[in-house]
Order: structure tokens, then C-alpha cells, then sequence
């Protein structure tokens, strides 16, 4: 596999503001070099932002059908995660910060969407704990990659930011505390 850098484009409504919220996603690691098996993903693991986009990738056929292609249990959200990881986990990925694709932003699409109404929230917990299962199947040994699998599955039950600091205090906060709304 090889993966670019890819633009998230805000631009296509032709606003001179949406103009300015273009911009291109780091990688998350450095790039012009081969990466081996699991490095990636525990990558991806550390800054979400580093994921690839679809568009932004070129996988041998071969591979794809090493691996069984995508998994027919993902079809609403983290299908491209899951082969993702399925592909760090198999085989080398060439990383370059050259850049194939656009993928446009909106308020509509299926991503915000499911971040408004927390099934991505869903989602990420159900794809995390495949990948947990996935690792075990595979019989990877990365101690740091089942560290960063253990954190990111805590963090999605917790949550993050305020609504995360509102739900311990409420929970470990003597009855009757005064805790302000």
C-alpha cells in the first residue's frame, strides 16, 4: 500500500471563508519511507488525524485479496479503519506526503452527521474492540499498539472535555455536593 497527504476542502461552495478552512492533514509520521508491519497503526492510534482517506491510497489487488478485502460486518462507519489496520498489520505501506484527493467538507455528510448524533462515538468503540480481537487472531506482540488499543477503548467509554470532567465528578462526588449546573 502506499498513502498521501489528502485535503480536506471546504472550498468547493465557492466562499472566500469556507477558502480559508482548507487545509492539508499532517501524516503523523515522517514521510518518502517504508513503514513496517504494525508501526502504522499504532500511528493512526496516537493522532487520529494521521488516518488516511480512501482517496488518498493504492493497494495491491493481491493484498486486498490476502487480507479478504473489507469486513462485510462494517458498512456504516470505521470500514476503512478496519481494512486499514487489517493492511498495517500484513504488509509494509509506503507513506508520502504527495497528495491525490480533496475530500470535501460539509455539515450533511455522513461523518458529521454520525459525530452530532454520537454513532461515531458507537462506532469507534465497536471498531476498537474488533481491532483488539483482530490483534489476538493475528498473534501481534507490539506491547506499545495493545497499550494504545487499551487507551483509546477507555477514552471512548469515558469520553473527553467537559462532558467526560461532568460525568466523574457526578459519579465520584458525595451526594449532596453542590456541583452546579
Amino acid at each position: 500500500m502506499i498513502y498521501g497527504a489528502t485535503e480536506y476542502w471546504y472550498s468547493w461552495t465557492g466562499s472566500a471563508a469556507d477558502r480559508a478552512r482548507d487545509y492539508v492533514a499532517g501524516l503523523g509520521t515522517p514521510s518518502e519511507r517504508l513503514v513496517r508491519p504494525p508501526a502504522l497503526l499504532a500511528c493512526w492510534l496516537r493522532d487520529g488525524s494521521a488516518v488516511p482517506c480512501m482517496g488518498s491510497l493504492v493497494v495491491r489487488r493481491a493484498l486486498v485479496n490476502a487480507l479478504g478485502g473489507f469486513e462485510e460486518a462494517f458498512r456504516d462507519q470505521y470500514e476503512d479503519q478496519v481494512f486499514y489496520a487489517k493492511v498495517a498489520v500484513a504488509a509494509p505501506i509506503f507513506v508520502t506526503a504527495q497528495g491525490w484527493d480533496r475530500y470535501r467538507q460539509h455539515p450533511d455528510s455522513d461523518c458529521a452527521r454520525a459525530d452530532v448524533s454520537g454513532r461515531a462515538r458507537n462506532a469507534r468503540a465497536r471498531f476498537l474492540r474488533w481491532l483488539d480481537a483482530y490483534l489476538t487472531e493475528q498473534g501481534v506482540q507490539d506491547d506499545e499498539l495493545r497499550r494504545l488499543v487499551r487507551r483509546e477503548r477507555r477514552r471512548v467509554r469515558i469520553g473527553s472535555g467537559p462532558a467526560m470532567l461532568r460525568r466523574l465528578v457526578t459519579r465520584w462526588a458525595p451526594s449532596g455536593a453542590g456541583l452546579g449546573r
